[in-house]
């Protein structure tokens, strides 16, 4: 009697999975399609975008500082006394610093222009934990940056920092700093760029 009950209670068990089955699969054919047809939609409306949007680090402001790209010696006083590469990224949003000289002092910046501030932007990290942050505009083939810089020991102060184009294969890196809040400025360092041949 019991065994009875068991294949009879397995038979409208069976029965309802077909049932349910067959209500179920034409919602979930109708549920794939349209989203195949969403995925669709947006892949069309992606390949649509025009050329700015689709480039949209390939614009005249992006481009401003391209002239500190390359390979470098950097000099001090006429001697050489670091290397720097200088490389555009992440789709030539960014401009990308390596610096390090002999010593074993080795720093990195990305500097890059924010289309909502209109201006160009750099943070610099070294490995001593040192961090310096700018902001700035290009104007008469200059990068001008002014800034703070904040040492790991807890020291703050202010920066000017212009790298200027001089030619094709020279570019001058000069530095100020304040300790008085900007009522007075310190050379900090000038720097010329040689690029590699």
């Amino acid at each position: 009697m019991i065994r009875k009950q068991t294949i009879a209670s397995a038979i409208a068990f069976h029965l309802a999975v077909v049932s349910f089955g067959a209500s179920w699969q034409p919602a979930f054919a109708r549920d794939t399609q349209e989203a195949l047809a969403h995925f669709q939609d947006q892949k069309n409306a992606a390949q649509a975008i025009p050329e700015r949007n689709a480039n949209p680090c390939g614009q005249t402001e992006n481009r401003q500082f391209d002239f500190w790209v390359g390979e470098w010696d950097v000099t001090s006083g006429g001697r050489k006394i670091a290397e720097s590469s200088i490389q555009r990224i992440i789709g030539s949003c960014v401009i990308y610093e390596n610096y390090s000289d002999p010593g074993g002092y080795t720093g990195k910046s990305f500097n890059f222009y924010d289309a909502v501030l209109k201006k160009w932007r750099q943070t610099w990290v070294d490995n001593g934990g040192n961090v310096s942050e700018f902001s700035g505009e290009y104007k008469d083939n200059a990068m001008h940056y002014e800034g703070e810089s904040h040492r790991r020991d807890g020291q703050r102060f202010l920066r000017k920092m212009t790298v200027t184009r001089l030619d094709a294969d020279r570019v001058r890196q000069y530095s100020e700093f304040s300790m008085d809040g900007g009522k007075s400025w310190k050379s900090n360092y000038d720097f010329l760029y040689l690029r590699k041949k």
